[in-house]
């Protein structure tokens, strides 16, 4: 089934189909309020058809440059620097891992600092300012949004930080500050996930547990369903359904469970209980193509018999 795509280009569809983008970093690693890893498996391997972006994605188009303008005119003053200049060569940016990539909004010349501009609620004045910290120059955003943002360091190993300006829905433009020492363990747990994520499911075309939500393409066409087309048990598919959501759960408090075990571990190698069951980690070299060689440490529990 061809699948409509508003607001990106062939070219656009192309690039992103054959690369984690930063933007769906936040939904591989869980914080995205929007999508999961289930959207991003079918948005790399969906046929996708290029489509006018929406009213909203069209004013998010018209106020990015004033947006970019405010922000060189502010940095400037709170950095003291009047000939302070924000560029966009050199914003499109692959990872050497080969299986990320970003787009940033903007860098500043001459410095490594990149500029993320949000333009959010531009058609309404609906905000949830929870999500955003009331103070200015800090890295109070949404996790999802950090999330990318780290990502896009990931991907740009030169930039020591982000300046993230966003502006909401009838509301002057407020600025925050990612600083990239401050989240280095962050970091690597997305370079990690997402090459994991491309290692275990795009490469071999091996779906994640995680069921697709309806967001992640604008469906402007009906399905066209084959002409063998066969009758299921309603309970069956649901049944499917219930155990992958299951599964994702399981696989998360297992990781909250193992983690625990590592910290009352203390950095030991190898852990008894009172039972007998036994606790070990080892460590083993990470090779590939698509990631940095790396050491990586696996946990083995054995139970007593």
């Amino acid at each position: 089934m061809l699948r409509l795509v508003h607001g990106l280009t062939a070219n656009d569809i192309e690039r992103r189909q054959n690369k984690i983008n930063a933007s769906e970093a936040s939904a591989i690693v869980g914080s995205s309020p929007f999508l999961n890893k289930g959207d991003i498996y079918e948005f790399k391997n969906t046929p996708l058809s290029p489509a006018p972006p929406s009213e909203a994605m069209k004013w998010g188009q018209r106020l990015e440059m004033p947006l970019l303008d405010y922000t060189e005119e502010r940095l400037g003053e709170f950095l003291g620097d009047p000939n302070l200049r924000i560029t966009r060569q050199g914003i499109r940016r692959s990872h050497r891992n080969g299986c990320m990539a970003c787009t940033l909004d903007a860098k500043i010349r001459d410095r490594n600092e990149a500029i993320e501009a949000k333009t959010h609620a531009v058609l309404h004045g609906r905000v949830d300012w929870d999500a955003w910290g009331s103070e200015e120059w800090t890295d109070a955003i949404p996790q999802h949004v950090l999330d990318q943002v780290l990502a896009q360091q990931a991907v740009c190993p030169e930039l020591v930080r982000t300046w993230v300006v966003l502006w909401a829905g009838r509301s002057t433009p407020s600025m925050y500050c990612v600083e990239r020492a401050n989240h280095l363990d962050r970091i690597a747990h997305i370079e990690r996930e997402c090459c994991d994520f491309w290692n275990n499911h795009i490469l071999p075309g091996i779906p994640p547990a995680e069921i697709p939500q309806l967001g992640t393409v604008k469906r402007d066409m009906r399905p066209r369903l084959p002409d063998n087309i066969v009758t299921l048990q309603n309970e069956s598919v649901e049944r499917s359904k219930s155990l992958a959501a299951q599964i994702t759960a399981l696989e998360r408090q297992k990781r909250e469970v193992d983690a625990a075990i590592r910290r009352d571990m203390s950095g030991a190698m190898y852990g008894i209980t009172p039972l007998g069951h036994r606790v070990t980690i080892s460590n083993h070299n990470r090779k590939g193509y698509t990631v940095e060689p790396t050491t990586v440490s696996r946990m083995e529990i054995k139970l007593a018999s």
